[in-house]
């Protein structure tokens, strides 16, 4: 299978002319520099082998290609800058570069992410063009703060916001989760449902207020109150036996080749709020694994947050 592409074409400049390597202008050739610049920045950043950067003959194109197992996550963090929702300097700040060269002096670019794995094209395009500058999310100080979890069922009513949130009626309680505009495509297909069940980080925002943070969504009645009924016991627990505990269930499912319900529980923990001997144990657990399609994302995910942690300390 070929490798999936993050391209950047610079097709026209100002005057409509079109661009190729042969006969670059300044302006194009700076343009050029910066988005390879950019794309080495990311392809460092994941400190990844299976990365290479290449510039087309005949034309202003470079692309960043790796297996779509790697790239998919490359795709997901640029989604997160383009949405605002991404505190990785790396990305914020080699993104923002080139967007400022998209908007330069009306030249005209093109910017797809190739997915070889679905034979999926996605135009990236509009959102380097949004006039907003890409910045990193301003983190809320959540120093000192517990890992807690919500679990919610009810009545989904609303879904939106320039800022997403997903709002949840459950009884006399509303709930509102701030979440990302893709998790807020992901669920639209549940809006007005009488019996959503998700789960959502909780924190204790600058104003006192608590804050929801979406997490995961269920399908499955029995699957949502088992999780439930560990995290109850497994955060209200001391010592080692919460590590002991969260190991065990890994295990079990593990070895019965549950991998959807492995991807559920590892889910409550991907976050900072969990601390590194939890994180540590679900990669403990799961390193036989890790190049299984349905958990390397999520496992990278957990040990950069590893990695983040002990960078902190």
């Amino acid at each position: 299978m070929s490798d999936s592409k993050l391209e950047i074409k610079i097709i026209e400049d100002q005057q409509g002319a079109h661009i190729d390597l042969d006969n670059l202008s300044v302006d194009a050739s700076k343009s050029l520099q910066i988005i390879l610049e950019s794309f080495t920045r990311i392809a460092q950043e994941e400190n990844n082998e299976d990365f290479s950067i290449s510039i087309k003959k005949g034309s202003a194109c470079i692309a960043l290609s790796a297996p779509e197992t790697k790239l998919h996550i490359v795709h997901k963090k640029v989604i997160d800058v383009l949405e605002y929702n991404s505190s990785n300097e790396t990305y914020v700040e080699s993104l923002k570069a080139i967007q400022q060269r998209v908007g330069f002096k009306d030249f005209k670019f093109e910017i797809i992410y190739s997915d070889s794995q679905n034979n999926e094209i996605v135009d990236l395009l509009p959102g380097f063009k949004q006039n907003r500058k890409f910045s990193r999310k301003k983190r809320i100080a959540r120093k000192n703060q517990p890992l807690k979890i919500k679990f919610i069922q009810g009545k989904l009513y609303e879904i939106g916001g320039k800022r997403p949130n997903i709002h949840i009626q459950q009884g006399l309680e509303s709930h509102k989760i701030k979440c990302t505009e893709l998790q807020a495509k992901k669920v639209k297909g549940l809006l007005y449902n009488e019996d959503v069940m998700f789960s959502a980080w909780e924190t204790i925002g600058a104003d006192k207020k608590t804050v929801l943070t979406y997490c995961d969504n269920y399908v499955n009645k029995d699957l949502f109150d088992e999780l439930e009924s560990f995290m109850v016991l497994n955060l209200n627990q001391n010592g080692t036996k919460p590590i002991k505990d969260l190991h065990n269930i890994l295990v079990e499912n593990i070895k019965i080749a549950d991998f959807g319900k492995v991807k559920k529980i590892i889910k409550l923990f991907k976050t900072e709020l969990t601390d590194v001997n939890r994180l540590r144990a679900i990669l403990l657990c799961t390193k036989p694994f890790k190049d299984r399609d349905d958990l390397n994302e999520l496992l990278i995910s957990v040990f950069d947050l590893i990695e983040k942690k002990l960078k902190k300390v």
